[in-house]
């Protein structure tokens, strides 16, 4: 961790997914998500594989494995190997998926308006504020945690059915 050069992260944004992000995390493009972050992963373990960047932020998630090994395989090959003992161990977002909680929204806004608003103006806070309530932020925040939980996880969630009830 650094102090990030570009300063506080605040609100949403959008990092791009690596071809290993994409394959772990189920999801393709740029998601958004809520942030309140003054620094910045520059540099992970051995065992530690990118899974998404951006201009701002060199690492916005990341998956850790059980050997610097599996990683390197993981990445070369962009997804992990079928069965238990490649899976990976650990699955970090630099984001703050829990304010894209109602209560969460609440605890980001009051940090934006009490904590930042007063240096960074009330213009800025009219821009922040909209991504709180995002339906796309939100939805981005359920994909990507969900993908990680059913990854890392895979029994515990039941499996999704695409028949509409």
């Amino acid at each position: 961790m650094e102090k990030n050069p570009a300063g506080l992260q605040a609100s949403s944004c959008s990092f791009d997914l690596t071809p290993l992000g994409s394959s772990l995390l189920a999801a393709t493009g740029s998601p958004s998500l809520l942030y309140h972050h003054g620094d910045i992963v520059t540099r992970l373990p051995p065992c530690g594989s990118n899974l998404g960047c951006s201009a701002l932020n060199p690492c916005h998630a990341a998956a850790v494995w059980p050997s610097p090994t599996a990683a390197r395989m993981a990445v070369v090959r962009g997804s992990a190997s079928p069965g238990a003992a490649s899976r990976p161990l650990a699955i970090t977002f630099q984001a703050h998926p829990e304010f894209s909680t109602p209560s969460g929204a609440r605890v980001l806004e009051r940090l934006l308006r009490e904590g930042d608003a007063p240096v960074r103006g009330d213009d800025w806070l009219t821009r922040a504020l909209p991504a709180l309530i995002d339906e796309r932020v939100t939805a981005n925040a359920l994909q990507l945690v969900g993908a990680a939980m059913k990854l890392l996880w895979p029994t515990l969630l039941p499996p999704t059915s695409s028949k509409a009830s």
